[in-house]
């Protein structure tokens, strides 16, 4: 798609110093401005580009990431980022910029990779299993909006609505949270407005949150909502579990979902992937998904 690559070339030039204005330009129709609490971080294609950047106080670039360590999709190969390629080695991406430092880390911390690239401006890098996962630029002088409370909205009852199966609603809202089509802010930020009270990730973090738990399958998800829910992932590495569970190891069934009842009310879904997690054996509500054209392990 030639389009698409214009694009990701675009994206691939943009460094600390352009003007906001010019990188909302560049994505376009994609374009969602940044929340009041999200201190200009611009994640409106982080989902489907890998790509994120924050906006100074002063309108300006001050960060600009390509990839994200953990998820996938990675930032696109078919481009080079300053002689950079998402998925090289660490061999060639220092052979590609040898003014690089290398920071080894044994797995899971990923390996580093730093350079000054002038007075101001840093280059940063990060690997996984000897592969470039993330590469960012970062103007140390910028100076980013002040945090604001993350907005919640109130609980509604029934637990799970409009699903039958409160744990299925924590799947669906993972796709939403990922879209950024739902805020949940820091985890810990979550647990503190909803336990009313400073929260220690380090000391509470090792169990289940009920009261968490009991607000995000209570959270009121509009037919919006349901509307921009495109995969389906039943994976205990979600992003919605670190909210109810910081240190979960994956290895329980607090999460196990065993009905998909109400589906149906997503109709733009296009994917489903199980990889654990699932007991349900009705599956005939995905006949009444008329855009779905992946299923694994269904």
């Amino acid at each position: 798609m030639p389009d698409e690559v214009q694009f990701l070339r675009k994206l691939a030039a943009v460094r600390p110093g352009l003007p906001g204005a010019a990188l909302r330009e560049i994505i376009g129709t994609r374009w969602s401005e940044p929340l009041p609490h999200e201190q200009g971080n611009v994640l409106c294609i982080q989902h489907s580009h890998a790509f994120s950047a924050q906006i100074s106080k002063e309108g300006l670039v001050g960060r600009v990431q390509f990839g994200r360590l953990w998820s996938d999709p990675a930032f696109s190969s078919d481009v080079e980022v300053a002689g950079l390629r998402a998925g090289m080695s660490i061999e060639d991406a220092h052979h590609a910029r040898p003014e690089l430092t290398i920071y080894p880390a044994k797995h899971p911390a990923p390996t580093a990779g730093n350079a000054k690239l002038d007075e101001h401006t840093r280059l940063r890098l990060q690997f996984l299993f000897d592969e470039l996962r993330v590469i960012e630029f970062v103007d140390d002088r910028a100076v980013y909006p002040a945090k604001r409370a993350t907005p919640y909205p109130q609980p509604a009852e029934p637990p799970g609505a409009p699903f039958k199966d409160p744990n299925f609603k924590l799947v669906v809202m993972s796709d939403l949270l990922d879209r950024h089509l739902i805020h949940l802010g820091h985890p810990s930020e979550l647990a503190e407005y909803v336990l009313n009270r400073p929260f220690n990730v380090e000391e509470e973090g090792y169990a289940l949150l009920k009261p968490v738990y009991d607000y995000l399958v209570r959270y009121p998800l509009t037919q919006q909502h349901l509307d921009g829910v495109e995969m389906i992932i039943f994976d205990g590495g979600n992003s919605i579990y670190p909210y109810i569970w910081p240190f979960w190891d994956g290895e329980t069934n607090e999460f196990d979902v065993e009905s998909i009842d109400g589906i149906e009310l997503c109709q733009n879904v296009r994917e489903i992937h199980v990889i654990s997690m699932l007991n349900a054996t009705d599956f005939s509500h995905l006949s009444r998904l008329p855009k779905l054209t992946k299923r694994e392990g269904v």
